[in-house]
């Protein structure tokens, strides 16, 4: 059973800059920052859709694929709507996202749920703080996963250098992808939002297909909304505004064929 939750306020109302890791303690450390980590193996900007490039097995060599395989279990979630692990709960292991997508959110001090962030096949996730991990996450499509436990994880580490280097460097790029979504979040406009959020599908093998340039969504509406901060209404509005300049087709509520990638770039540009 989850550990009770703490009376203390809820990280989602702090501020971004009290969630900040400690990066160069654990440089000083020669340690890896395993317990902040949700980062993305394969966020190299402009990369569109050679996601799978980037995927961990890619960057590996067989002698290190042999050892993380040999410290992982795999976990399959066949349904939407699965918890992975709850916020609050002990932090005590790693995971890795082979197939489908999750979402992680936190709770607000009112009560309402947050969408920090939806991660998809080459991330690695495991948010915490003090021990504790800081998210919930839920499968949004039939999911899998391996699961990398923090202890073992972190022997492997020390004991291979070009390893520890790799999850520090792609450490850097997720907190720039952060501080892109926060600029996102800062644009008053939906247009510029619902723009950013569709061109970050070209680097997913699973829900675009380059050829046809189609995102298959498999969020809800709500689900966008509450990540963009935006009503469903707006999204809605926004949508229907890209379609009717042309830069989008909607062949369902989820089916999105993307018309003008110049143009979705040039509005989401900030």
């Amino acid at each position: 059973m989850a550990p009770a939750a703490s009376a203390t306020p809820s990280h989602c109302d702090s501020p971004p800059a009290t969630k900040t890791p400690d990066l160069p303690a654990f440089l000083l450390s020669g340690t890896t920052p395993l317990h902040w980590m949700s980062m993305r193996i394969s966020d190299t900007p402009g990369a569109g859709h050679q996601d799978d490039h980037g995927h961990l097995r890619h960057l590996l060599t067989p002698k290190q694929r042999a050892r993380l395989e040999g410290i992982s279990s795999a976990l399959k979630y066949p349904h939407r709507g699965q918890i992975v692990y709850g916020e609050g709960q002990v932090a005590d292991a790693l995971y890795f996202l082979d197939l489908g997508m999750v979402e992680l959110t936190c709770q607000k001090n009112d009560g309402d749920r947050h969408i920090v962030a939806f991660l998809s096949p080459g991330d690695l996730f495991g948010l915490s703080e003090d021990g504790r991990y800081l998210n919930t996450v839920r499968t949004l499509a039939p999911t899998k996963l391996y699961r990398l436990p923090l202890a073992a994880l972190q022997r492997l580490l020390v004991q291979d250098a070009r390893l520890q280097l790799l999850f520090l460097t792609k450490a850097a790029h997720e907190l720039r992808k952060a501080q892109r979504q926060m600029i996102v979040l800062g644009q008053r406009d939906p247009l510029r939002r619902m723009a950013s959020f569709l061109l970050e599908f070209l680097r997913s093998n699973q829900y675009y297909d380059p050829d046809a340039r189609i995102v298959s969504l498999p969020m809800s509406r709500q689900d966008i909304a509450d990540y963009l901060a935006l009503t469903q209404e707006s999204v809605s509005r926004a949508l229907a505004r890209m379609e009717a300049d042309g830069l989008i087709r909607r062949q369902s509520p989820r089916i999105i064929r993307l018309e003008d990638l110049r143009a979705l770039n040039d509005l989401a540009t900030y």
